[in-house]
């Protein structure tokens, strides 16, 4: 059915041949080959609608997260940082033990939010925004929210500030593993209340109710 290319051929002849086959598997058809009419688009929008949707975007991907915030939870919630036990798995690093408590093996479950140190950063996250919970890992903390919190604005800042808050865990793990140094909690999070409140204030400014402003002026 596909052509094999010879052990000759150029890198580039192998790897299309290579494509073709894996979008025939993927496709379970052939009709993207034998048709009359191609369409790129048309063959990307059958390749996407294969794909598992993950329930979790509508947490990472809003306009009130920062941008480098949202990366770094998509990749927390894919399990795809580059974590110490990940790495050890490779042979990189002595031990693959949380580079902040040592406690437990440093993978993305235990780092957000079981760990001691990031635990008492989202409690710090939680209490600013004035919100009691009992959540123990990042996803079931953005399910709350989504449940409980039926505010639309408070939701989407919670949505904004638990991002932040993986960030900011993630950055103080990384400190620890190349400058050898433990931010205290309480300085990370006051530099993600100030790029929550003014990622807000600069794109939202005019479009926030009364009510909503001064709740967010008082955080």
């Amino acid at each position: 059915m596909f052509y094999t290319p010879t052990l000759a051929a150029s890198w580039a002849v192998k790897y299309i041949c290579k494509v073709k086959q894996l979008c025939t598997e993927k496709l379970l058809s052939t009709a993207w080959l034998t048709g009359t009419y191609y369409s790129i688009k048309g063959t990307y929008q059958s390749l996407e609608a294969q794909q598992y949707k993950t329930p979790w975007a509508r947490y990472v991907w809003k306009r009130f997260t920062l941008p480098r915030h949202r990366f770094t939870t998509w990749l927390a919630l894919l399990d795809r940082l580059r974590t110490k036990n990940r790495l050890f798995k490779y042979g990189i690093g002595d031990n693959n033990l949380c580079a902040i408590c040592g406690g437990a093996p440093e993978t993305s479950a235990p780092l957000f939010f079981d760990c001691s140190y990031s635990k008492e950063c989202l409690n710090i996250a939680l209490d600013w925004l004035e919100f009691r919970m009992r959540r123990i890992s990042a996803l079931h903390v953005f399910q709350w929210f989504r449940t409980y919190c039926k505010n639309s604005f408070k939701q989407k800042i919670g949505y904004a500030t638990i991002a932040g808050t993986l960030y900011q865990v993630w950055k103080a793990r990384n400190s620890v593993v190349w400058d050898h140094f433990v931010p205290t909690a309480a300085s990370l999070m006051e530099s993600l209340k100030f790029d929550v409140k003014h990622r807000i204030l600069e794109i939202h400014s005019k479009k926030i109710s009364a009510d909503n402003r001064s709740w967010l002026i008082s955080l």
